[in-house]
């Protein structure tokens, strides 16, 4: 099973308040959303998540829209959110389909600069393979889990294909 982490795409100038959080993408952070579409390819996913921040979720809606799921707005991914509540949102998505006896399929969650990174590091520092560096606007890194164990983390950067 695979965990797709994607940088909301570019949303322009930030804003100083709590008004930041309902940012939208920028014309180019559209044209990066719908790009995102084609990533995906074959790929069975299972589950489109997000933050709550109005870029994250504008940013994985038309791959949400092309594959017919609804985006899943969490605040546990949201940019200051503890490292700890993302990850464990994650093992409640991996627990629910082991109970259902379900096939594993993939994962995409929108989130943001400072916490994908902030996963990634704690990947590493868990012995877990990293292959690549970077988290442009747009970009998306692959978690690859079997079972209860995280076996690799690679970026693809921008425009690869999932």
């Amino acid at each position: 099973m695979t965990v797709f982490l994607v940088r909301h795409a570019h949303a322009g100038t930030r804003s100083p308040d709590e008004r930041d959080k309902y940012r939208q993408l920028s014309d180019r952070g559209q044209l990066q959303a719908k790009d995102l579409v084609k990533n995906f390819g074959d790929r069975q996913i299972a589950a489109i998540w997000s933050s709550t921040a109005t870029r994250c979720v504008q940013t994985v809606e038309p791959l949400a829209e092309a594959i017919g799921l609804e985006v899943a707005a969490f605040d546990e991914l949201w940019e200051t959110s503890p490292l700890a509540e993302g990850f464990d949102l994650i093992d409640t998505f991996f627990e629910s389909h082991r109970q259902a006896d379900q096939e594993p399929h993939d994962l995409v969650i929108a989130s943001h600069g400072n916490l994908i990174p902030e996963m990634i590091d704690h990947l590493a520092l868990q012995r877990v393979p990293v292959e690549g560096s970077g988290c442009e606007l747009g970009s998306t890194w692959a978690l690859e889990r079997d079972g209860d164990r995280w076996t690799s983390a690679t970026y693809l950067g921008l425009g690869a294909d999932a």
